[in-house]
């Protein structure tokens, strides 16, 4: 603790000294009453000196056996933490807002680390922010070694936090705000990890092996026999494997991953022979070996690492390694062009990061994967809309001074922007082209609906005429004629003869017998004891048309009349009109009404029904 004892004892004898030597000084000028107030001062000044000091001396006595009984709570806490987790995050949630205040910070980073263990970095992040500003306010109430336990501990927490967002230049922010507050060997092993990510990979491989030997491992983290030391020293054998790795991919040495796979192998064997979470740390293994086998470009070895997930169920409480399972597998399914396996394991991974925000290079390269797959199933819309997140996560980046370098296999910024690139221009193309020819079709629309708007012009007009007609004609309609057969007439039909035929065929319009189905030429002639040969020269000569021809005005021009003037019968269905007046088929009667009228009867009745 530092309380400065020496420097308050000193201080007060000053004061009074200075008193005593005032008192003196002035003894032979003043009266004897004045003296005696002085000397009654100093006694008093003296004896609250004295006071204090014992009380002082008490309150020291009395921390120093809190601070002994907060190190015993806080080490009880500690080993339970080690096997269980939640327990001891139980425990210490009392204490967070104890009125000791090392006791209470203590705390609060088993609080933070119990956060960021569990992948919850936004609650740790500001957990870790908060301890870092009060416990340096509060310096003074912690001992040497005590100040700096917690200010390493946090920022680290917050460096290794920021690094696994990729917010590298922000976690090298919090090593230099607070570089005076932590040990040399510290700074320089997080400044190697920092120059790792950025490339100098040979420099901080080395610095890495010098920490465990010389460096703050060496001198503040090793500990013999301690399982917590043994732990910290498998992290620093897992972090030089990761160097390894990305400093393959930068070289394509292939002995850099096997020299990556045997530090692996030493952090396995180191935390499994010590009995620390063995489940885990096989699971962590095998997830290293699939990596390897991706970066090898042996995608099916590695997606058989990968399925060995089943064996540690452990995985599922881990969300950031589940993350790294599903991604890896992603990608596998991916090469081996299994895309809706892909698909599926690509989106649960976006899931998990919407409710645990993990590296944006992880991130990215999900992006990148859906990107491929739906463009591979020929998904356009789907395609673009995942290439233009890679671009835009790229360029917000870029925007932040932010870089994206640690990815589980062989991909790269450059690579994904130029692949994503590529699929925008495509789907861009396509989609220009699409709109050009959309553009057309309007176009051939608008015209279409023009001409109909034209049509239907022509058809009202039609339709008022017959109508106009239908009243001053005395039921009696001008429709579109059949062509004239012969362009001379020649007569060869005696007068009686012809007489006797337009009577006859008079009779039968009366009796609307052209309405049977049978009305037909031999029908007719029959009837009216003639051949078909003179009734057919009738039709020719006489009425200037065929008998078919004047068959269909007979009954078209009698629909049109009783359509307008029966409701009921405009309810009937198109067969049932047909039927009513001699045809068959709904179709004929429709093809028949529009060559006679120029109008359907579907818009006939539509229009005397609107009338109305």
């Amino acid at each position: 603790m530092h309380y400065n004892e020496k420097h308050l004892k000193k201080q007060a004898i000053v004061n009074c000294s200075f008193l005593w030597k005032e008192d003196l000084g002035s003894k032979k000028g003043i009266k004897s009453e004045d003296f005696c107030v002085k000397k009654i001062f100093f006694c008093s000044l003296w004896i609250i000196y004295k006071i204090s000091f014992i009380n002082f001396m008490l309150l020291s006595m009395l921390f120093s056996a809190q601070t002994t009984e907060e190190r015993k709570k806080m080490d009880v806490i500690d080993n339970i933490f080690k096997t269980d987790t939640i327990k001891a995050f139980t425990i210490i949630e009392a204490y967070q807002k104890s009125s000791q205040i090392p006791m209470r910070y203590w705390s609060q980073m088993t609080a933070a680390y119990y956060y960021w263990d569990h992948t919850q970095f936004a609650k740790a992040k500001k957990l870790y922010i908060n301890i870092l500003s009060e416990v340096v306010k509060n310096k003074f109430f912690f001992e040497e070694k005590s100040f700096t336990d917690i200010m390493t501990g946090a920022v680290g927490k917050l460096f290794y936090i920021e690094k696994a967002l990729g917010n590298y230049n922000q976690a090298l922010y919090y090593a230099e705000k607070y570089k005076n507050y932590l040990p040399p060997e510290l700074y320089n092993f997080l400044y190697s990890i920092i120059r790792i990510d950025f490339g100098d990979y040979e420099l901080g491989i080395k610095n890495l092996k010098e920490d465990i030997v010389s460096g703050y491992y060496a001198k503040h983290d090793y500990r013999p026999n301690d399982i917590l030391s043994k732990q910290i020293l498998a992290s620093r054998y897992n972090v030089i494997g990761d160097s390894y790795q990305k400093w393959y991919i930068k070289s394509r040495k292939p002995g850099f991953l096997d020299s990556a796979d045997h530090y692996y192998q030493k952090a396995t064997v180191l935390m499994v022979s010590n009995n620390f979470m063995p489940e885990y740390t096989n699971a962590l293994y095998v997830m290293r070996k699939a990596k390897i086998c991706a970066l090898k470009n042996d995608y099916k070895n590695a997606l058989g690492y990968y399925k060995q997930r089943k064996y540690y169920p452990i995985i599922k409480e881990k969300p950031r390694t589940e993350q790294v399972f599903d991604l890896g597998t992603a990608d596998c399914y991916l090469h081996l062009n299994e895309i809706d396996s892909s698909i599926v394991y690509a989106q649960r991974y976006l899931m998990s990061y919407d409710k645990i925000e993990t590296s944006k290079e992880a991130l990215l390269m999900a992006y990148h994967i859906l990107s491929e797959c739906y463009a591979n199933k020929k998904k356009n819309d789907s395609a673009y809309f995942y290439a233009k997140k890679c671009t835009d996560l790229i360029t917000d980046l870029e925007k932040n001074h932010l870089s994206a370098k640690e990815f589980i296999h062989d991909y790269d910024v450059n690579s994904i922007a130029e692949s994503s690139g590529k699929t925008i221009k495509k789907i861009r193309n396509r989609q220009v082209f699409l709109i050009g020819l959309m553009i057309i079709v309007l176009i051939a629309f608008c015209m279409y609906l023009i001409r109909i708007k034209q049509t239907n012009k022509e058809k009202h007009k039609i339709f008022l005429s017959i109508i106009s007609e239908l009243k001053s004609k005395d039921k009696e309609i001008s429709l579109v004629k059949e062509p004239e057969l012969f362009s001379e007439r020649s007569f060869s039909i005696d007068e009686e003869q012809m007489e006797k035929i337009s009577s006859g065929l008079m009779k039968m319009e009366n009796r609307l017998l052209f309405l049977k189905p049978e009305f037909k030429l031999a029908f007719v002639a029959k009837k009216l004891n003639t051949n078909t040969a003179y009734l057919s020269q009738y039709f020719n000569q006489y009425k200037e048309q065929n008998f078919s021809g004047y068959v269909q005005e007979l009954r078209i021009n009698y629909v049109l009349l009783r359509l307008k003037e029966d409701t009921t019968f405009r309810k009937y269905t198109l067969q049932a009109i047909a039927e009513e007046i001699g045809y068959k088929d709904a179709t004929t009667f429709t093809r028949l009404f529009k060559k006679r009228t120029g109008i359907t009867p579907s818009y006939y009745i539509k229009q005397l029904n609107e009338a109305v």
